[in-house]
C-alpha cells in the first residue's frame, strides 16, 4: 500500500473533507501521555498564529480516556478550532493521511522503534520527532525530518524550525524520507541486512579454531 497512492489520499479527504485544502501537522498514533499528546498540544499552540492555515490532526484511539481532557486543554490555549480529532483510522483512510499530510510529529516521551514513523517514511512523509523515539538518529542523520528534546521548549523550536522551511527545502526533506526507508525499513532491505548478518556469523563460526599461546 505504500508504493502508490491508489486513492488512498482521495479517501482521507472523503472522510475528512475540511482538511481538503488546508496544510497539517498529522499524529498518528494512541492517544496517550507517554506519546506526548499534551505536549504536542501545548507545542502546537505556542506556534500557530504563524500559520493561520495549519492545522493539527490527531488519530488513533483514545485507550487512556485522554482525549476529553486534551480537547480542554486545546480550548483553554484557544486552538480547538485548528484541530481535527479523527478517532482511529485504518485502511486507505490511514495512508491517505500520511501522504497528504505536510509533515508527521511524534513527541513521544517514550517509543521502541515507532512503526508510525517507519509508515511515515514510506509515504515520503517528513517526521518531526522526540529523541525519545529510537530512530531519531537516522532521522538526524539523512535529514528526514526534525528531532529534538521531549520538552516544550524544544518541541516549539523544532516546529518552528519546520515553518520557517521553504517549499523546496521541504520537498527535498519528503525525497530523503522516502529514501531512508527505501535504504533502511523496507522489508527487502531488512530482509538482506539480516541474511547478510547470519551469512557472517555463519561464517565465522565455521572458522577452524585457534589454538591457545
Amino acid at each position: 500500500p505504500v508504493e502508490i497512492d491508489d486513492g488512498q489520499t482521495r479517501a482521507f479527504f472523503e472522510s475528512f473533507p475540511a482538511l481538503q485544502s488546508q496544510p497539517f501537522l498529522l499524529f498518528l498514533s494512541r492517544i496517550d501521555e507517554k506519546k506526548g499528546c499534551q505536549l504536542l498540544i501545548k507545542s502546537f499552540a505556542q506556534i500557530a498564529n504563524q500559520d493561520p492555515n495549519l492545522f493539527l490532526v490527531m488519530a488513533g484511539p483514545d485507550t487512556s480516556r485522554l482525549r476529553v481532557k486534551l480537547e480542554r486543554l486545546a480550548m483553554d490555549l484557544g486552538i480547538a478550532h485548528r484541530m481535527i480529532w479523527t478517532g482511529m483510522i485504518s485502511g486507505s483512510v490511514k495512508w491517505g493521511a500520511y501522504r497528504a499530510a505536510d509533515a508527521f510529529v511524534l513527541t513521544s516521551h517514550s517509543e521502541n522503534f515507532g512503526i508510525v514513523v517507519a509508515e511515515a517514511l514510506a509515504c515520503g512523509t517528513p517526521v518531526l520527532i522526540s529523541k525519545r523515539v529510537n530512530i531519531w538518529r537516522e532521522i538526524a542523520a539523512t535529514g528526514a525530518g526534525l528531532v529534538a528534546d521531549d520538552t516544550l521548549e524544544a518541541s516549539v523550536r523544532m516546529l518552528k524550525e519546520w515553518l520557517a522551511l521553504d517549499t523546496y527545502s521541504r520537498d527535498v526533506m519528503a525525497a530523503k524520507a522516502r529514501q531512508l526507508f527505501d535504504e533502511r525499513f523496507e522489508i527487502n532491505t531488512v530482509s538482506s541486512n539480516i541474511a547478510m548478518e547470519l551469512e557472517k556469523v555463519l561464517a565465522e563460526a565455521s572458522l577452524p579454531s585457534r589454538p591457545f599461546s
